[in-house]
């Protein structure tokens, strides 16, 4: 939310020299990096696509900038190379099996 003058003075330093405090628009702030002068900042209107308030056009917008959506079940596990070495052991019947041959 908004940053108050106190707020703004305490975690920057000093008062934002462009804008007032109480005239920032949703998605702009200010931010410094260590000592440095105080940045302004400006955060592009990311809409939520699973909020019921947003539009179909502006949820297909956001949707099409995620990643595909993958579920482990769904990518194709590819054979093993034959030949790398490793042999292939048969699992014993039962533990007691197991045990005896050891």
């Amino acid at each position: 939310g908004p940053a108050g003058e106190t707020e703004l003075r305490d975690v920057l330093g000093t008062l934002p020299q462009t804008t007032p405090a109480d005239e920032v628009p949703p998605g702009r702030g200010y931010a410094r990096l260590g000592s440095g002068p105080v940045h302004r900042v400006q955060v592009p209107a990311t809409p939520d696509p699973y909020d019921d308030a947003t539009s179909e056009a502006q949820r297909q917008a956001v949707v099409a900038l995620l990643p595909e959506r993958v579920t482990p079940g769904d990518r194709e596990v590819e054979p093993a190379a034959s030949g790398t070495g490793v042999e292939s052991v048969p699992e014993p019947a039962d533990e007691a099996e197991a045990l005896a041959e050891r």
